[in-house]
């Protein structure tokens, strides 16, 4: 539901930017897409290879507790404990650490997006700023606009973004 409300966000903003101001806006919103796509085709093989792993930890921990319990008494006898609990150390590790990386893979592509689009309305300032000419005062409001604009589109987009890597993460189970 997230995913649907906030691309309808999306959006709306970006139709209502279009109204405001045409060529900022497609720009604008071709370089934040960009950004995001770019990140999701650099970390989709990740988290789907992560997605698989945290899927087959499940599935091994699972089975390691079903055995030990079930033969709990041959597990005593033969003094094969650490035998089991290796096992399920070792799929519980890697179990956490899938998940981790998972978490922060989906999760990076914000603090990514802000340094650069700060960065973009910090550099239009320094570009357009001229102490002598006019043009600075009057661009000053449509900046304003665009900049406060991307402060509530970059977390609609991780939200987008996020909820995607997830549902990439998560294929492999079904």
């Amino acid at each position: 539901i997230q995913l649907i409300s906030k691309f309808l966000f999306i959006l709306i903003v970006v139709i209502g930017l279009l109204f405001y101001d045409p060529f900022i806006a497609i720009l604008g919103g071709l370089v934040l897409f960009g950004i995001y796509v770019a990140i999701y085709l650099f970390t989709r093989n990740k988290i789907k290879r992560n997605g698989q792993n945290i899927t087959d930890m499940s599935l091994l921990r699972s089975k390691i507790t079903l055995n030990s319990f079930g033969g709990v008494r041959d597990i005593i006898h033969m003094d094969k404990q650490d035998f089991f609990a290796d096992k399920f150390k070792f799929a519980s590790n890697s179990f956490a650490q899938s998940l981790a990386l998972n978490s922060i893979l989906s999760t990076f592509p914000r603090f990514i997006v802000e340094l650069i689009s700060l960065g973009g309305v910090v550099l239009t300032l320094t570009l357009i700023y001229k102490p002598e000419s006019n043009t600075f005062t009057k661009l000053i409001p449509s900046l304003v606009v665009f900049a406060l604009l991307l402060l509530k589109l970059i977390p609609a987009f991780q939200v987008v973004f996020g909820s995607l890597a997830k549902v990439k993460a998560n294929l492999p189970a079904f």
